[in-house]
């Protein structure tokens, strides 16, 4: 048949190479070989983390819940949040960091007075200096614990986060946006 009668309407009409046609082909009703339905999995909007996502599934699955956290631990460790360790360390652990403010500084004996105890003026010093860091770092972990939620809220399918939503005491982790308290509630 010559390509006018293809043209024309003919025998071949429409049809590719091999005469099987130019529509979908093999597998166009979006069947995989076992002939069942692929499912469409969410992506993350985050390219580094595209594939590491939280979505709801069979208990055979867990597997992916677990390399999804794994990846984010490790993204959260290569961020710029000067807390980063102790964040990645948090979700790792499923425990909500803290940093302590370091212990006044012990007396020291008076070399003028014996049985008389004294502050190190240079050891106050450095404490007062600790202290000051102390509340800079946790500021800097509040900041960072609120982006580590964000990340995480945006790793979830929308099934999951509707069903985060849906949960008792939801509103109080949502208000607080405790990473923590997200990574817990999604492991359910």
């Amino acid at each position: 048949m010559s390509e006018s009668d293809r043209a024309a309407g003919g025998r071949n009409a429409g049809q590719g190479r091999g005469g099987r046609g130019g529509r979908g082909g093999r597998y166009r009703n979006r069947r995989n070989r076992s002939g069942t339905a692929q499912q469409h999995k969410y992506t993350s909007k985050n390219t580094e983390l595209k594939y590491d996502v939280f979505e709801e599934g069979k208990a055979e699955n867990a597997w992916q819940f677990v390399k999804s956290k794994r990846a984010i631990i490790e993204y959260i460790r290569r961020s710029d949040n000067k807390e980063a360790a102790a964040i990645a360390l948090a979700i790792e652990e499923e425990v909500t960091p803290t940093i302590n403010a370091p212990p006044r500084p012990p007396q020291v004996p008076d070399p003028n007075n014996a049985g008389v105890l004294i502050d190190d003026d240079t050891e106050i010093e450095i404490w007062r200096e600790e202290l000051k860091m102390v509340a800079k770092r946790r500021q800097n972990l509040r900041e960072g614990l609120m982006r580590t939620y964000a990340l995480l809220w945006e790793q979830c399918s929308p099934s999951v986060q509707g069903k985060l939503k849906g949960e008792a005491g939801w509103a109080e982790v949502d208000t607080d946006k405790d990473p923590v308290a997200l990574v817990q509630r999604m492991k359910r």
